[in-house]
């Protein structure tokens, strides 16, 4: 007897676990179902957050006046083509009943629609064209704004933000989401009115269709019409099952394709130093590695558009054929003539093709969704490059004494390790300072940190109520004029051209003095010393308070570099100077060394031959 009940008792234990773990399975799908439904509903919001600020900008009213005007060319548009299908019908019945007349005057009405049409698809382009480029300037625009704020371009840099090539998504995503938005919104509009207006037609000259069932007789009302949805939802399905990689395959696309032009760049940015290296045949390799990800991708894509396509004109061929044979009875019965016939074939075709809509658009659709995507990525990557630099611990201000101060300074790198360490000093005006230590020890970080470019700090920095100017050992110039590069970023205009001449022979630089008005890529025509001989120049001439040197004589010869130096001594008397250098020589023009020691992360701080420059503050 205890056999049975302990049997039932397993089998009812069993039960009520299967039970939980159906309803475990049930809350689970409830759970990421929920989950989805925000993802989507998140991405909605952010995507409608991206494009409405130019619909309420100061261009709104040109904005919303094109956009109207488009929309009303689309109404105007479906209004024309559902003329031109009656039209179409009216010749068609007019052949079938042999009426030559009526065939003329049909044809006549038919061809004047259709030029209507060709007229307003060519005003169309034009206005929604007009409307893209206004829209991709203003994107542009706004997002210029932001990612130059504050030397931001350059801190995305700096640190790993986990996004790619920031200027292929301004120059070219900014332009597919605007244009890819505009065209996607515009074709939805048009197979909705589509979708309506055709729908009326096959609903009323499809009529009704009688089933016999077991007896009894159905009248399915607007049969096309039905026949037409269900088509379409099943196209739709398919096509979502079969195409749906495409959607993460393109944004990859993107980003291979970028990387792919990034590195073609920095070759011919660097050609001489890769060329004297002799490294063509590993820039080869790495290029073609770098190609192979295109190709990878593209055959990925192109295994799936392979099935879309397939999937594509299987569903174009059914299209023709499937409105023939559902309007076949109707037209054997002599209820529509041969005009409504066709009328049929032509009204199917559009309702199946705007109920079809998204399998049409799935792949402008992965196109679009990819370039938001990394337009979105990258206004992510500003927003974390702004909350890092609004959240640093490290505090900028002004010296009320004149003095550059740093208290309490520890400089870190972006994943929070420590650099080096300063505790209370003050560098005093008129006191030259030299910096100094191993390679990798935080030299140039100390001076993106006083030039407010590092915000991985702790600490404060307080700097003197003056011009303060730095000096990369790589210079920029732009290409321009070669006096548009010398007084870079300020207006050439603003310096007269015989300062300019004697300061460029002050730094050696005479035999370029005759071509200040000539325009050349300057960085790739001068040679690293001449490079930073001219940026020399251009601090002379901008005469700053303090001006900070990151190994920006080390292209040039020893003898060139002390000149350079006596020069800024003789221009820039009452400039307080602070070298990054390696070369011991450079001590002779400087009152302290600032040393920095990598294996205990601190500074050391001496005199050199000369006044008292930069002392320790009373703790």
């Amino acid at each position: 007897m205890l056999m049975p009940e302990t049997h039932c008792g397993r089998l009812s234990v069993r039960n009520g676990e299967a039970g939980r773990n159906d309803d475990w399975r049930e809350d689970l799908m409830l759970r990421n179902l929920r989950r989805g439904i925000k993802e989507i509903g998140q991405y909605i919001s952010r995507t409608y957050a991206l494009a409405k600020p130019y619909w309420n900008s100061d261009e709104k009213w040109v904005a919303r006046g094109l956009l109207i005007g488009l929309f009303a060319i689309t109404v105007f548009q479906l209004s024309v083509a559902s003329n031109l299908s009656y039209a179409t019908a009216d010749v068609f019945n007019a052949l079938d009943e042999k009426a030559v007349a009526d065939i003329w005057r049909n044809l006549g009405i038919w061809a004047a629609l259709a030029a209507v049409m060709v007229a307003s698809y060519v005003l169309a382009l034009h206005v929604k064209s007009v409307l893209i480029i206004n829209w991709r300037q203003f994107l542009t625009t706004e997002i210029l704004a932001r990612y130059l704020q504050k030397g931001l371009f350059n801190q995305l840099e700096l640190k790993d933000y986990g996004i790619d090539n920031p200027d292929q998504r301004i120059s070219m995503d900014m332009h597919n989401f605007a244009q890819e938005t505009l065209e996607l919104a515009l074709s939805f509009i048009t197979n909705l009115g589509g979708f309506i207006i055709f729908s009326v037609i096959l609903w009323n000259v499809s009529g009704d269709l009688p089933l016999d069932v077991g007896g009894t007789t159905i009248v399915i009302p607007g049969y096309m019409f039905w026949i037409a949805v269900l088509y379409a939802g099943v196209v739709t399905w398919v096509t979502h099952k079969i195409a749906r990689p495409l959607i993460p395959l393109n944004f990859k696309k993107q980003a291979v394709e970028a990387d792919f032009r990034y590195h073609l760049v920095r070759l011919r940015e660097n050609a001489e130093s890769v060329a004297l290296s002799e490294g063509g045949p590993q820039e080869y390799s790495s290029l073609l590695q770098k190609f192979n990800h295109i190709r990878e991708n593209w055959l990925d894509i192109l295994r799936y558009q392979k099935r879309l396509v397939g999937l594509h004109f299987g569903v174009n061929q059914l299209s023709g054929f499937i409105p023939y044979i559902a309007a076949m009875p109707a037209f054997l019965a002599g209820t529509i003539a041969m005009g409504g016939f066709l009328q049929l074939r032509g009204a199917f075709g559009v309702v199946e093709a705007s109920l079809s809509w998204f399998a049409h658009s799935y792949e402008s659709i992965a196109v679009w969704k990819a370039s938001v995507d990394r337009i979105l990525t990258l206004e992510d990557a500003t927003k974390q490059a702004i909350d890092d630099r609004e959240n640093s611990e490290l505090s900028l201000g002004t010296s009320d004494t004149g003095n550059l101060v740093l208290d309490e300074l520890a400089i870190k790198l972006p994943a929070g390790e420590s650099l080096v360490g300063i505790g209370k000093a003050s560098l005093e005006p008129g006191k030259n300072v030299i910096v100094t230590g191993q390679s990798g020890s935080g030299k140039t970080t100390l001076f993106r940190v006083l030039s407010g470019q590092w915000v991985w700090a702790n600490g404060a920095v307080s700097r003197p109520d003056g011009a303060l100017t730095f000096l990369p050992q790589k210079p920029y110039f732009p290409i321009s004029t070669l006096k548009a590069a010398l007084c870079y970023p300020d207006d050439p205009d603003s310096y007269d051209d015989e300062r300019v001449r004697n300061v460029m022979q002050a730094c050696r630089m005479g035999e370029f003095v005759d071509q200040l008005d000539e325009t050349e890529d300057w960085a790739r025509v001068l040679s690293g010393g001449e490079q930073q001989r001219l940026a020399v120049v251009r601090a002379i001439l901008s005469k700053p308070d303090w001006l900070f040197l990151d190994e920006s004589t080390s292209a040039m010869d020893v003898d060139t570099e002390a000149a350079i130096y006596r020069t800024l001594e003789s221009e820039l008397p009452n400039a307080t100077i602070v070298s990054i250098a390696h070369r011991p020589s450079l001590k002779a023009y400087h009152d302290i060394e600032l040393r920095l020691e990598p294996d205990t992360r601190s500074v050391s701080i001496s005199e050199l031959p000369g006044p008292e420059g930069l002392v320790p503050e009373p703790a």
